[in-house]
């Protein structure tokens, strides 16, 4: 598992960083600023992570988990199916393989939350 992980998240190293700055605004407990000022909710947080769902995003699944400065875009996909990344920002391959196994064990928390969002 570790090593598809750590594979998938070395070829996605490459996404560019954002560079706008970020406008802190505070919207309550549950939500974080996104590259616009506007809050996202916080579907689940651990160890210094949040992980969170932009209302107007795109197919397929997925949940973007910030850590500091940087974030790890992971798939949420059903029960039996492997998660994926999509792009990682300003992580380590180690930070984002974290994440990537904090998605597994949350998936069913993170895909009915998406499910809510989204409809």
């Amino acid at each position: 598992m570790a090593d598809g992980v750590t594979a998938g998240v070395k070829q996605t190293e490459c996404m560019q960083s954002q560079t706008s700055p970020v406008r802190r605004k505070r919207d309550g407990p549950f939500t974080k600023p996104n590259v616009m000022g506007y809050g996202m909710p916080v579907i689940h947080r651990e160890a210094g992570w949040s992980f969170v769902i932009y209302p107007d995003d795109h197919p397929p699944p997925h949940v973007h988990a910030w850590y500091a400065d940087g974030q790890v875009k992971v798939t949420i996909p059903p029960p039996g199916e492997p998660v994926s990344v999509l792009g990682v920002i300003n992580l380590s391959t180690r930070q984002a393989v974290r994440a990537v196994r904090m998605v597994e064990n949350h998936r069913a928390l993170l895909r009915s939350a998406w499910s809510k969002i989204h409809g």
